[in-house]
């Protein structure tokens, strides 16, 4: 039996080797990475108020936290892509909800469990702003409303 040969190890962009038995210039090259990240990654950079007359409360509500924090990102970036002024995010108090249910009846009272619910509450206050454009944003905003995220919003109209 002669000598076995050698497997050439393959490129795994190409499958080439050059002549030198090095690696051949890759036919996939990744896309260039860049300095700064996409608008919608950053936090929104709100308008300054023109008036700081007050039009809308935008109320948002939810069970989890992660999905209110994903919603209200997304509605600060409308608002200022819409040019609508707001203000930050403020926080309002949780509601906690507790129930205790009885695992048996009648004589394994003592045999209890407890049940807690949060919901996270958050509001944003919409400034200085023609109606028609408000009442633009929050269609646009009930059309691509989260499941899981209830809004409700208090305007006034002058």
């Amino acid at each position: 039996m002669g000598t076995p040969h050698p497997i050439p190890r393959i490129d795994h962009y190409s499958g080439t080797r050059n002549e030198e038995g090095g690696l051949a210039e890759p036919i996939f090259q990744p896309p260039p990475r860049l300095d700064t990240p996409s608008r919608g990654y950053l936090e929104p950079q709100p308008l300054p108020k023109t008036h700081g007359v007050p039009v809308a409360i935008l109320h948002l509500r939810s069970y989890h936290v992660r999905l209110l924090r994903l919603f209200i990102h997304f509605a600060q970036h409308s608002a200022v892509s819409l040019g609508i002024p707001s203000s930050g995010v403020r926080p309002l108090p949780t509601q906690r909800r507790l129930w205790t249910v009885i695992k048996g009846p009648f004589v394994h009272k003592k045999a209890q469990e407890n049940f807690v619910r949060l919901t996270h509450k958050r509001a944003i206050t919409l400034f200085d702003t023609n109606p028609q454009v408000l009442e633009m944003y929050f269609s646009y905003l009930q059309a691509h409303a989260l499941a899981g995220v209830g809004m409700r919003t208090v305007r006034w109209d002058r």
